[in-house]
């Protein structure tokens, strides 16, 4: 028995000190490969100097700011970061010094067995790191930065990132659900993540709604982080990352908290806070703006109150935004296994009447590996708008797991509600659609009147990893999912378009024609549309009714009519009510 034990030691360090050689053009380099079955375990040797486990996040207006995270080793005492516009010379570079604390974390854990009987690496073992963070501010927007992370012993690999633009146009990637804790599925979602960032040309920025590992609370394991940083350090040191904490990203080290530098206002002004710091914060990005949510903390008594009142101040500093989007773990609605869950049963009470009230218009989840379209849903009432659906595709042939209703595409009228999108995993795990027999059957659990008629696209499970590239213009959002085959090749799984009309700018810019004012007189003009659109004094959108609902005394000084034709604005017509 020992001997074979010391055979396998020996074994290891053959393959350290090949490897040592082979890196020996780059010594800094911070890991070690060692290479056990035609599979490759990164080990990170605690006498290794150099900067790892690098990200780069949102944090604040990502036209003029990103924040930085990385480890290093307890021996390392300090830590900077040196960035300069990409074509300029190093000797031109800002630095800013780091943030560190120390900390300890659990390495590996019994789930682990395939790394540790091929590395001979101990269970349970608390490692000690130092965690850097530093913010870069001030920067210029639409521009491409070089950057590196550097001590007193040691530097990273250069890394590089572009603001964001002042326009209105942005693509981006979501991904969701890795669930990283074995080489099988870290596999996985290496061939999902590098098609994306293939395919997408110049994404504003990589969401990723959550569970990027798989061993949460007490079980938890450092490895599947340090593994994930190191297998994707290309991707994630020359991407911009928009990290959403999943529920399995969550114990009581907070390590997702270390690994990115998100903004943290929301706990240090709150009183009820979230466990995770850094998991609720907000960006704006040409003409939209986004809310990232943690609903992980959904049954600390206060939280929802602390969280919309955080929100409302969000929302009023970024009230000019034309979108208003959403990305969450846990889902609000959803036709997966999780659907009667008493999480999202408490989030859906909490969280719809704020929705509506505030216009979100697109919710970006994780959390339940299928593949869905839901909506426009009235958030109060539960309702799906149908009218404010077009274009959707019905193929009746084409029902079966993998589009149980048989819709598909579809282009949705956001004037009014919520379109929730789920885009199903790239990890290994997939859960089965719920049909609507069970949806009937499960009513006095989620509370959700005729839930199967919310599911308005594509709807089901495939079996295959997707991902969705996003395009944001000023008046339409653009979804576009793919169905992943190799690193080289996926194919076109489903699209689906949200639009606007302009009539809200058309007003608060003063783009409209001439207005007439009538007194104590409600204009009928027979040449109106049903809807009739209603805007304060600013130009903002308050209502959008059948014109024999709209109830006059709600909307006193600050009616206005809007004719439309083919989605543009025409002309428009005040009326005053005393």
């Amino acid at each position: 028995m020992k001997i074979h034990v010391y055979l396998r030691v020996i074994f290891l360090l053959i393959n350290l000190s090949i490897l040592q050689i082979s890196y020996s053009q780059n010594s800094r380099e911070w890991i070690s490969d060692v290479m056990v079955n035609d599979s490759v375990y990164l080990i990170n040797s605690s006498n290794s100097d150099t900067p790892f486990n690098i990200s780069i996040s949102v944090n604040g207006d990502p036209a003029y700011s990103v924040g930085l995270a990385w480890f290093s080793n307890p021996q390392i005492k300090n830590g900077e970061v040196l960035f300069v516009e990409k074509d300029k010379p190093w000797d031109n570079a800002t630095v800013i010094k780091g943030a560190g604390e120390n900390k300890w974390f659990n390495y590996l854990n019994s789930r682990h067995n395939e790394i540790v009987n091929k590395t001979l690496l101990p269970i349970n073992e608390n490692r000690e790191y130092i965690c850097f963070k530093a913010k870069i501010d001030n920067l210029k927007p639409a521009t491409q930065y070089k950057y590196k992370v550097r001590n007193e012993r040691a530097e990273s690999h250069t890394g590089y990132f572009k603001t964001a633009s002042l326009d209105d146009n942005l693509n981006f990637i979501y991904l969701t659900d890795f669930q990283l804790y074995n080489l099988d599925s870290y596999n996985k979602v290496e061939v999902s993540l590098r098609n994306a960032v293939s395919s997408v040309k110049e994404p504003s920025f990589i969401l990723i709604t959550g569970d990027f590992v798989d061993s949460p609370d007490n079980i938890y394991a450092e490895w599947e982080w340090e593994h994930f940083f190191a297998r994707f350090k290309d991707i994630l040191m020359n991407n911009i990352i928009v990290p959403v904490l999943g529920n399995h990203d969550r114990n009581l080290s907070n390590n997702f908290f270390y690994h990115f530098n998100t903004d943290d206002s929301f706990n240090m002004t709150s009183s009820v806070k979230t466990e995770t710091s850094g998991t609720n914060y907000c960006f704006p990005i040409g003409n939209s703006v986004f809310f990232i949510l943690n609903y992980n903390d959904y049954n600390k008594r206060g939280y929802f109150d602390e969280l919309k009142k955080w929100l409302d101040k969000k929302v009023e500093e970024n009230e000019d935004k034309k979108w208003r989007i959403a990305a969450f773990h846990r889902n609000m609605y959803t036709g997966g296994m999780h659907q009667s869950d008493s999480d999202q049963k408490a989030i859906r009470e909490n969280m719809s009447k704020w929705f509506d009230d505030n216009k979100i218009d697109f919710a970006i989840q994780g959390h339940d590996h299928v593949y869905e379209v839901i909506g426009p849903v009235d958030n109060i009432n539960k309702k799906l708008l149908k009218d404010n659906i077009k274009d959707l595709t019905y193929c009746p042939e084409e029902i079966s797991a993998s589009n149980m209703k048989g819709t598909k595409n579809g282009i949705f009228d956001m004037s009014e509600g919520t379109i929730y999108f789920l885009n199903n995993s790239v990890g290994n795990k997939r859960y089965n659609a719920i049909p609507e027999s069970i949806m009937k059957s499960n009513y006095n659990m989620h509370l959700v009147e005729d839930y199967w008629s919310l599911l308005t696209g594509r709807f089901g499970q495939n079996n295959k990893s997707i991902y969705s590239n996003i395009n944001i213009e000023s008046d339409s959002i653009r979804v576009d999912s793919y169905s992943v085959n190799s690193v080289e090749n996926a194919d076109h799984f489903d699209k689906f378009s949200l639009f606007k009309s302009s009539i809200q700018n058309d007003i608060s810019q003063n783009r409209v024609s001439p207005i007439k004012i009538i007194e104590n007189i409600l204009y009928v003009d027979n040449n109106l549309p049903s809807y009739i659109y209603v805007f304060d004094n600013l130009g903002k959108l308050i209502n959008r009714t059948y014109s024999d609902n709209l109830n006059l005394n709600l909307y006193k000084n600050r009616l206005i009519y809007i004719k439309i034709e083919n989605d543009k604005f025409l002309e428009s017509l005040s009326v005053m009510v005393k």
